[in-house]
């Protein structure tokens, strides 16, 4: 008489631990990338905030006739260092509400602490023949506007 050895069926510990560290891998490779995606997705953000926020600049200067200006700076708070604006007409007054970059997205202050595009009462700029850059970063993301003067145009040129 023959003894009949039954197998039993499964994964030995060895063929658990590769499928797990494979899943680890993978998981980690997604999530390096969702974080770009997400750094990339508030630029986008930001710069249709800005040119946005231009267009109203310029809209407000013709409908009031009147010198209006769109104003922008970096600030630090509690948690990070982002940008804000806000549009201010000729007398001072502000219009609408200060806008904030989301955290961690700030302007390229290289030229001062705090810069300004102005519109004149016929919604051309008040700074000449050369158009007026607007760029912000995020941690290697640079995005760049350009301004330009006699039509008031803006227009995202440059995405990195």
């Amino acid at each position: 008489m023959g003894v009949v050895v039954q197998m039993k069926k499964g994964f030995t510990l060895i063929e658990m631990l590769v499928v797990l560290a494979i899943m680890m891998l993978m998981m980690t490779m997604g999530m390096v990338a969702f974080m770009d995606w997400g750094k990339s997705t508030a630029m986008k953000g930001a710069m249709l905030d800005i040119k946005s926020a231009i267009t109203s600049t310029r809209q407000w200067a013709i409908t009031k006739r009147m010198k209006t200006s769109f104003l922008y700076t970096n600030f630090t708070d509690a948690v990070s260092e982002r940008g804000s604006y806000m549009i201010k007409d000729s007398n001072g007054d502000m219009v609408g509400n200060v806008g904030y970059l989301p955290k961690g997205v700030k302007f390229d202050m290289t030229g001062g602490e705090e810069a300004c595009i102005e519109f004149k009462s016929d919604g051309s700029g008040t700074w000449g023949d050369t158009a007026r850059h607007v760029i912000i970063m995020n941690k290697g993301f640079t995005n760049e506007m350009t301004v330009y003067p006699l039509t008031g145009r803006s227009k995202q040129t440059r995405q990195e």
